[in-house]
């Protein structure tokens, strides 16, 4: 029979007070017009979760992902839960994030999500599908670039795992240009860890790519998870397993 793991309890006591801090101090903040969200909620919310998990990022590429001409479709890869607080600790600018439906089954998980103009996404369900797309071509229409994850879950096993057709698809039917982006140093099994300790998370991202410029899902498809997977392999050549 396996062992069932356990969750650190220092994790679990620092992401307490995280959530306990922003709910008594910045949910009420959630009710003013969207626009304060970018200027310091986000940076702020984002940050707590990064101090619950020890986590400090660093950016490494020269291109200024709040100086952008146009909004863009993120796609970084996908290690771990906070993977989505790692990228929108950088943003300034309006944005939404695509994230699993189910976690709507909390509450306030979804007040919160509806609020800050997240999209649910339930890929096994059609209907859901078209729903969510038309709300990200609404988004991307007043401006707002959309963070997703291709692979659809957690890779933990390999270093990029498959890419869904997810991206390829509101990039066609919008003319937005997809970004690649790859997220190093860490993957969901902290949280299992007998000793929490402070880690680098690294992040690197490349020229958006087109879809006109590939013209069919299955390349375009291929082409973004071989750029990740570029992205990916260059972090892991230049800080390997760096701790601090």
């Amino acid at each position: 029979m396996l062992e069932k793991k356990k969750i650190n309890k220092e994790l679990i006591f620092r992401l307490i007070v995280a959530w306990t801090f922003w709910t008594v101090v910045f949910f009420p903040v959630l009710f003013l017009p969207r626009r304060f969200h970018y200027k310091f909620l986000w940076k702020i919310f984002s940050g707590l979760f990064l101090w619950a998990n020890k986590i400090k990022v660093k950016y490494v590429s020269d291109i200024d992902l709040n100086n952008l001409k146009e909004p863009v479709i993120f796609t970084p890869n996908h290690k771990g839960y906070f993977d989505a607080y790692v990228i929108v600790n950088l943003l300034r600018k309006p944005f939404s994030i695509v994230y699993n439906e189910s976690m709507d089954k909390n509450p306030f998980y979804r007040i919160v999500s509806r609020k800050m103009a997240l999209v649910p996404l339930r890929r096994d369900l059609h209907y859901s599908q078209k729903k969510s797309f038309d709300k990200i071509n609404k988004l991307l229409k007043k401006r707002y670039s959309i963070l997703m994850f291709p692979e659809g879950w957690h890779v933990i096993e390999n270093e990029i795992g498959p890419f869904k057709k997810g991206a390829a698809k509101i990039a066609k039917d919008t003319g937005a240009p997809v970004m690649p982006m790859a997220i190093y140093g860490f993957n969901d099994s902290i949280r299992y860890e007998k000793k929490l300790y402070w880690r680098t998370i690294y992040i690197k991202s490349a020229e958006p790519i087109k879809y006109t410029d590939y013209n069919d899902d299955e390349n375009f498809t291929a082409a973004l998870r071989g750029k990740v997977a570029e992205l990916y392999k260059s972090l892991e050549e230049e800080f390997g397993e760096k701790r601090e």
